[in-house]
């Protein structure tokens, strides 16, 4: 090992510093790297892990403003990288986030939860995101540990149609999508039966 890197960070979470040093382990001092392409933009509490089978370094997540990222696993800050050395690996796991930038439309208190889950890596799988609809991910796809309204698009801890946790309706979708209220239940129903086929259980 000759250099170590050190990036990002911020001692206030509304301004996170973009410098890039870089320390040189033989020579003894910090230098500033000149870093070209699509580099990742300035947060906190990044996660990041090396990955010798790939000689690549990789990013996940951070406390950022302005970096909202769609699709699983969920955006998250203060969360761990590990890489097996002899696979190749990579495994995320936990985390928190708040819903400070989640955007609701309801204005309720902000909130933080942590997360209990873990995901591996999978560079190698055919087809990648070509199947996901993103629009309709963005309405029934959780936001962390909360959901959005089908029907409204608030954020918070909704009940889900079906399934078996105590609903505003019956259905048989089993908890594809959640409501925040009876009301937008009402408003929401007709074309969440159109679109997802959901009937009355």
């Amino acid at each position: 090992m000759q250099r170590l890197f050190f990036m990002f960070g911020q001692a206030d979470r509304q301004a996170a510093m973009i410098h890039k040093q870089t320390w040189d382990i033989k020579g003894e001092k910090w230098f500033r790297e000149r870093l070209h392409g699509n580099v990742p933009s300035p947060r906190a509490e990044v996660a990041c892990t090396y990955n010798e089978v790939l000689d690549k370094v990789i990013f996940f997540g951070g406390y950022s403003p302005t970096v909202l990222t769609r699709g699983f696993p969920t955006y998250r800050a203060d969360s761990t990288l590990v890489t097996d050395s002899k696979t190749g690996k990579t495994f995320l796991f936990g985390g928190y986030k708040n819903t400070t930038y989640v955007p609701s439309k309801n204005g309720g208190p902000s909130d933080s939860r942590s997360f209990v889950d873990l995901w591996q890596l999978r560079l190698d799988l055919p087809g990648g995101f070509e199947r996901v609809d993103l629009e309709e991910a963005a309405r029934t796809a959780k936001a962390g540990p909360w959901q959005r309204c089908f029907a409204c698009g608030s954020t918070g801890p909704w009940k889900r149609c079906g399934g078996n946790l105590t609903t505003w309706c019956s259905g048989s979708c089993n908890g594809r999508v959640f409501f925040c209220d009876p009301e937008c239940l009402k408003q929401g129903w007709k074309e969440h039966k159109e679109k997802h086929g959901c009937g009355k259980a």
